[in-house]
C-alpha cells in the first residue's frame, strides 16, 4: 500500500543569488511539501542480470516512511525504513535524508542475521570458495555527504562465517568476529 497525503505547495519566493536555478522564463522554480511518503508492506523481487547466471535476489516487508518531503535545497526529510531479505535477515534504519543540492544521508541501522551464503554468486566470480554458512550483523551510523558516498561506524559482528575451497576440496575457514566501536 502506497500513502501519499499531498499538501499544496506554497509560492516560492523569486531567487535571491545568482546561484539558484532560473526557469527560463522569469518565474520561481517549483517547490513541493509533501507531509508524509511512505510505502508499506512491499516486496520487490529482482534479477542481477549483468551477470553470466543472473541472480534473483527478494526482499519482503519493505515499509519506507519519509516525512516532511520537500524540494527545498538543504531540507532534512525524516526517514525511517525497513526490510526483510529473502535469503535471510533484516534491516531497519532512522534518520534524515536531503536530496538538494547533494544527496545527504544521516542515519543509525541496525541489520540483524544476514545470511552471508546470499553473497556466494558474487564471490564465485573471484574466487573457487563456497560460503557454507554464517551470518552478519551490524549496528551503527551510516551517513553520506558531498565529499564521501557512504560511510559506516559501529559494530559489525560476524558469526559462524564457514567456507569451503572448491579447489583443494576441503574447509578452508571457520570465522566469529565482534568488532565494537571505539567510543
Amino acid at each position: 500500500a502506497v500513502s501519499t497525503p499531498v499538501t499544496a505547495p506554497e509560492p516560492a519566493a523569486a531567487p535571491t543569488t545568482a546561484t539558484e536555478p532560473a526557469t527560463g522564463n522569469g518565474a520561481a522554480p517549483w517547490r513541493v511539501r509533501v507531509a508524509e511518503a511512505a510505502l508499506t508492506d512491499a516486496a520487490i523481487e529482482f534479477t542481477d542480470a549483468a551477470r553470466a547466471q543472473p541472480v534473483t535476489h527478494t526482499i519482503a516487508d519493505l515499509d519506507v516512511t519519509l516525512r516532511e518531503v520537500s524540494t527545498e535545497p538543504g531540507a532534512r526529510m525524516p526517514l525511517e525504513a525497513g526490510v526483510r531479505l529473502g535469503a535471510g535477515g533484516d534491516i531497519r534504519g532512522a534518520g534524515t535524508l536531503a536530496v538538494l543540492p547533494d544527496v545527504v544521508l544521516d542515519a543509525e541501522v541496525k541489520a540483524a542475521d544476514i545470511a552471508l551464503a546470499q553473497a556466494q554468486p558474487y564471490v564465485s566470480d573471484i574466487a573457487r570458495v563456497e560460503i557454507r554458512g554464517g551470518t552478519l550483523s551490524l549496528d551503527g551510523h551510516l551517513g553520506s555527504d558531498s565529499r564521501e558516498q557512504l560511510a559506516f561506524d559501529g559494530d559489525l559482528r560476524i558469526l559462524g562465517l564457514d567456507t569451503y575451497d572448491l579447489g583443494k576440496e576441503e574447509k578452508l575457514l571457520l570465522l566469529h568476529v565482534d568488532l565494537k566501536r571505539a567510543d
